[in-house]
């Protein structure tokens, strides 16, 4: 398969900078290197993942990284993702293993490491585009975490920021939301590094033509079904791009102010316990401007109910005016339980949304609702076929005894941890470290039997959430020029 052809106005983009008047000049070594040095720093002996599609985008960022690793004596490993969506998507995954090797062999590199991944099972009907996003990532940052990478670079660039800021701003966005994508970003045990989003579309086809590398194009990125293609197919496109960028500077910069007095609000006033759940001080919370209460909140609901995209700022403002009205309630909101009386807050994830159950084997280690780490510790018994890895939930507690590092933790904190199940009960709890030791732990204490359980297999579980619970320090793009 033949890298698609340009067509005229991709040629022109060339000509031309983002803003239509300036050529675009290839990147320079010198101009990227400073870009990865700005997200660093990294690790000696540094191996280093990059998600490519073919495109022009992600292939630069693979040429750029390819030169930039070799320079400082390290490895580059190359990950295309097949969704299984078209026909000729397999093939465009392997014709990118034939360039890259291609052009180290040229280059006089050492060869490129390309590995293909692939989204199997049944595709959703509706809501393609963001089911394939969450397995694309899923995909990708487990391939990292099974072979110790702790970098995975993504190629997104300026126009993709630009979009992504009128898109939120479209829907109601507030400041969190205008300021886009951070150049760096902690997503499931995976530092995620994007550092060209203050780099032109144009100046990253420059550098492929600069070394004689073409590209192949999706069709779906023409698309005009999908929201992202219409706002990149408006008019003035490129014109617009720099103010669009500063708007998502400034943005930015409002964020990273919010969140740093809201980390350090939390670190004051709140509890995060190692089972998963949150507590927070009512009175102070209320003593705060709304815009840290809602930072505050939107974070932690967003980490412990593992949602796809956090709170919208109109649903919060409702959530603190109802937090405001009433000395004690119950709500679920966002895969969250909350519970809040006297000078408490209490945070949960909601049982009934947890992870549908799964098979497992002896010696996996599961991330498990996107918060849990779980490793299947010893054997399992023969007949091991019929374990199921999912929530306590309420039946799970119901009748049976608990060990102590469950039994002290609040009753909505139990129903929400995974346990292994056999013909319809919890043959294995949870050995959940330091948990239970928050200031909600006497909450919702229920009178069980104190027989422990034996603790085969074992089944360690740890705290590791998709998400932090503050972005404070989220790093702001100024395009071309530095990183705040």
């Amino acid at each position: 398969m033949n890298p698609a052809k340009q067509d005229p106005a991709d040629l022109d983009l060339i000509q031309k900078g983002a803003a239509g008047n300036e050529p675009a000049a290839p990147l320079r070594p010198d101009e990227f290197t400073d870009l990865m040095l700005q997200l660093g720093p990294f690790e000696k002996g540094l191996h280093l993942a990059v998600a490519v599609s073919g495109g022009s985008d992600s292939l630069a960022l693979a040429l750029l990284l390819a030169e930039w690793v070799a320079a400082r004596g390290g490895r580059l490993s190359v990950l295309s993702v097949d969704h299984g969506l078209r026909p000729a998507a397999a093939g465009e995954c392997r014709r990118v293993g034939e360039i890259l090797a291609a052009y180290a062999a040229r280059a006089h590199l050492q060869p490129i490491d390309h590995h293909i991944l692939t989204w199997t099972g049944a595709k959703p009907a509706t809501g393609i585009m963001a089911a394939a996003r969450h397995a694309r990532y899923a995909l990708l940052t487990d391939w990292c975490r099974r072979h110790d990478i702790l970098h995975l670079a993504v190629a997104h660039q300026a126009e993709d920021q630009a979009e992504t800021y009128l898109m939120r701003r479209a829907h109601g966005s507030g400041m969190h939301g205008l300021a886009a994508m951070p150049a760096v970003r902690p997503l499931e045990g995976v530092r995620l590094l994007r550092p060209l989003l203050g780099i032109g579309k144009a100046r990253l086809m420059a550098s492929l033509r600069q070394r004689g590398i073409g590209w192949i194009e999706d069709p779906s990125n023409a698309s005009l079904r999908f929201e992202r293609v219409r706002w990149r197919s408006r008019p003035n496109a490129a014109a617009d791009l720099p103010a669009l960028l500063d708007a998502v500077g400034a943005a930015g910069i409002t964020r990273d102010k919010t969140e740093r007095e809201g980390a350090a609000w939390l670190a004051r006033h709140g509890h995060i316990d190692a089972a998963g759940y949150a507590v927070l001080d009512r009175m102070a919370l209320n003593a705060v401007p709304s815009a840290i209460m809602q930072s505050v909140l939107r974070d932690l609901m967003y980490m412990i109910g593992a949602a796809d995209f956090p709170l919208a700022p109109d649903r919060l403002a409702a959530l603190l005016a109802q937090l405001g009205m009433t000395a004690k309630g119950a709500l679920t909101l966002a895969g969250c339980h909350l519970d809040w009386s006297g000078g408490k807050i209490a945070i949960y994830r909601e049982a009934a949304g947890c992870d549908a159950p799964r098979a497992v084997e002896a010696g996996e280690i599961v991330l498990w609702d996107r918060r849990y780490r779980v490793n299947l510790m010893g054997p399992l018994p023969a007949n091991a076929g019929s374990w199921l890895l999912a929530a306590i939930g309420e039946w799970g507690l119901a009748n049976r005894p608990v060990p102590q590092d469950v039994r002290c933790l609040p009753l909505r904190a139990r129903q929400a941890l995974p346990a292994l199940w056999q013909d319809g009960q919890v043959a294995v709890w949870p050995r959940v470290e330091a948990a239970g030791l928050g200031p909600q732990a006497e909450l919702g204490r229920q009178k069980v039997a104190v027989t422990e359980l034996p603790q085969f297999p074992r089944l360690d579980v740890a705290f590791l959430p998709r998400q932090g619970p503050t972005s404070c320090g989220f790093p702001v793009v100024r395009p071309q020029k530095r990183i705040i």
